[in-house]
């Protein structure tokens, strides 16, 4: 018998469900290492080649002159901007202002959307009235009350943070509605009958239905969290990616423009990582209370 946690060397294992009873049978390790990786690794080299294509063409372009270095820079030039500014510390102090908008903005919102998302999938009649309010302020682009955020609550970060958690709240309201409404009426009502309370019920049924769809639905969000964070920082503030890239443009600095935005393409691509793993977990987490 193999061990109930373990595999043997060079084989595999598959879980399969027969009679309501789980077996776990024993398959040959295809040869050639894990497919699946390797799959990952070809496509990760693939991406790191079409990158360097695309810098290698546009500074060339630069170099032969089919492209205006004072209008779209180059990639060398903008790298030295990038090293200098990290190896100064210039940077840092702006990314911060930007993260902490954008992290209190976006926690805010998903706070705020989540209780809003239970209170509508519990209560029927609540529903019925605010759902159609929801779905039309969701459809409004919230960017264009920035100017009376800042009218109400003054240039200083609140008015941003505002704006964040305004991009954010309606996604994750409709997301957390929409997978409380899809849980299975059967599997509530077996609960039920095993003697499970409501909290019972929220704790394993529908928190854990409504986190895998919630954090996919952060992972699509964060970047309207952080374009938010940049236009509102354009206006009156003295911190920020946003201020940096507007007085670049009001300079017509094309090179601090592009290093900017390269900068906040890295700090957006680390956010995705952190959030992919956390989603991997909440999925785990999901699989666990199901089993």
């Amino acid at each position: 018998m193999w061990p109930r946690y373990g595999r043997a060397a060079g084989s595999s294992t598959s879980t399969a469900v027969s009679g309501g009873i789980c077996e776990r049978r024993w398959r040959p390790a295809m040869a050639g290492g894990n497919p699946a990786a390797s799959g990952r690794r070809r496509r990760r080299a693939v991406r790191s080649l079409v990158l360097l294509s695309v810098l290698a063409a546009w500074e060339a372009a630069v170099r032969a002159g089919v492209l205006d270095p004072f209008y779209t820079s180059s990639p060398l030039p903008i790298l030295a901007t990038v090293v200098r500014w990290i190896a100064s510390g210039y940077v840092f102090e702006h990314v911060l202002a930007t993260l902490e908008v954008t992290l209190a903005g976006l926690a805010v919102g998903v706070l705020l959307g989540v209780a809003a998302g239970f209170a509508l999938g519990f209560l029927r009649w609540l529903e019925a009235v605010a759902l159609p309010f929801l779905t039309a302020a969701n459809a409004m682009p919230r960017i264009i009350l920035y100017p009376l955020m800042v009218l109400w609550l003054g240039f200083g970060p609140m008015s941003r943070i505002v704006l964040v958690a305004s991009l954010v709240v309606f996604p994750a309201l409709l997301t957390t509605h929409s997978a409380i409404r899809q849980v299975d009426v059967e599997i509530v009502q077996n609960a039920r009958v095993l003697g499970a309370h409501r909290f019972d019920l929220v704790r394993h049924i529908y928190i854990p239905a409504a986190a895998l769809w919630l954090f996919r639905t952060i992972r699509v969000t964060m970047g309207f969290a952080l374009a938010g964070a940049i236009v509102g920082e354009y206006v009156g503030a003295v911190r920020g990616m946003g201020m940096v890239i507007a007085f670049a443009q009001a300079m017509f600095r094309a090179r601090d423009v592009m290093a900017g935005t390269a900068i906040l393409l890295a700090v957006i691509w680390f956010i995705d990582l952190g959030l992919r793993a956390a989603e991997n977990a909440a999925a785990r987490w999901r699989l666990s209370e199901v089993m």
